[in-house]
């Protein structure tokens, strides 16, 4: 990321990474013409259904947007929790790249948004920072954070990994699916 740079972080576990993720920061690159940072939680991250570590999880993304101008991959996270022995709140992110001369924005997923005042300083997130809400499922609300005209992907990362298990790659880059059985990933 360059200093005074506009970006929008896309957080998550990307376990594994999808062609729908891409697919969804791809939409919301080309609607707002901000840079989609995708940003995986660290290793410190509480999810017990992590299956991969930062490491392969970082690795596949630099594979999905190593072809994909406007899209990048962010260690911040990792680089926190190493220092900090803990997950960075998603407050913290965003305060770490504005210290660095970025202007964050946030994408989430509308599921993720009707609980934002539950998180830790969610209400300041709201108020300090733009978000970007990507649309999913049936829910709907009357919200001008809400991007319209994106497609609709269903992602769901524990029917993927099963889908893995039986050996089912459909939902994944060819690249990625290479990386997954090099590396012996989502077998069990």
């Amino acid at each position: 990321m360059k200093n005074s740079e506009d970006v929008i972080v896309f957080g998550g576990s990307f376990d594994p990474v999808t062609k729908a993720h891409v697919a969804i920061a791809q939409e919301v690159k080309k609607i707002t013409g901000k840079k989609i940072v995708f940003m995986p939680v660290s290793d410190g991250y509480g999810k017990r259904s992590l299956k991969a570590s930062f490491i392969d999880r970082y690795r596949m993304l630099e594979i999905v947007t190593s072809t994909s101008d406007g899209l990048e991959v962010s260690d911040l996270e990792e680089e926190f929790y190493l220092r900090y022995k803990r997950q960075p709140k998603t407050i913290e992110t965003l305060e770490l790249l504005q210290k660095r001369d970025v202007k964050p924005a946030l994408l989430l997923g509308l599921d993720n948004y009707l609980h934002i005042d539950r998180w830790y300083e969610g209400k300041k997130i709201k108020e300090d920072f733009k978000i970007y809400v990507y649309p999913r499922g049936i829910q709907d609300i009357d919200d001008e954070v809400v991007i319209k005209g994106v497609k609709l992907y269903d992602i769901s990362s524990s029917k993927i990994k099963d889908a893995i298990v039986d050996h089912i790659y459909d939902d994944l880059d060819p690249k990625v699916k290479e990386y997954i059985i090099t590396h012996h990933l989502y077998q069990d």
